[in-house]
């Protein structure tokens, strides 16, 4: 991990400039009047600096003003914590029904509401979430997906940052094909099947 992070540091440096840039004399980001999801965000890569087996902090030494603001963040704590086990999460999504998706606004190449799809992050991440397109924009692609435990739900996955795809089983039959080719040799006769390359089909796709 410590060895990723600072094979990778060259690009975070450019946006820890940018952060602090942000900031006000008195501590505030500038485009943000109180603590909300874009601060939590911004403020979890400053955390990185210094969280799990990595300790980059030298890197913010240059911004005082980035060095104080982290702390503060600290002060504001988790909120109120309630317990839940995890029999109960699964019953909650067993009881409810996903809700009746917006009008889709696909993209070109997309895949629409009612198509097989799968995804996954667009990192080293290795597993896919397959399901039935529900709803896809610009910002947005919905999931549908049935489990034999909790029955029908909706997964919901942020468009940027993420890879998908045609499923599976279509991709496999798009990416080869067999064909018998004839070939004489003398009076002998043969047969041979090869493996070619399919014409060039838009199927393996990624959103951009």
């Amino acid at each position: 991990m410590r060895k990723a992070a600072i094979r990778n540091l060259h690009l975070v440096r450019p946006q820890i400039a940018w952060l602090a840039d942000m900031l006000h004399d008195g501590g505030r980001i500038s485009w943000a009047r109180r603590p909300a999801s874009p601060t939590s965000a911004a403020y979890h890569v400053v955390w990185f600096f210094k969280g799990r087996h990595i300790d980059c902090r030298h890197e913010l030494a240059p911004y005082p003003r980035l060095l104080a603001w982290p702390r503060r963040m600290a002060a504001i704590g988790h909120g109120k914590r309630t317990e839940h086990r995890s029999t109960e999460a699964l019953a909650v999504a067993r009881d409810a029904e996903p809700a009746v998706p917006s009008a889709s606004d696909p993209h070109d190449g997309d895949r629409g509401p009612g198509e097989r799809a799968r995804l996954r992050p667009a990192d080293n991440a290795k597993d896919w979430v397959e399901g039935e397109v529900s709803f896809v924009d610009a910002h947005e692609i919905t999931l549908l997906r049935h489990d034999p435990e909790v029955g029908q739900v909706a997964v919901h996955f942020p468009r940027l940052g993420y890879d998908w795809r045609a499923p599976r089983a279509q991709s496999a039959r798009l990416e080869s094909a067999e064909r018998i080719v004839p070939v004489e040799t003398g009076n002998i006769g043969a047969r041979i099947s090869s493996l070619i390359e399919p014409p060039a089909v838009q199927s393996d796709w990624k959103s951009l």
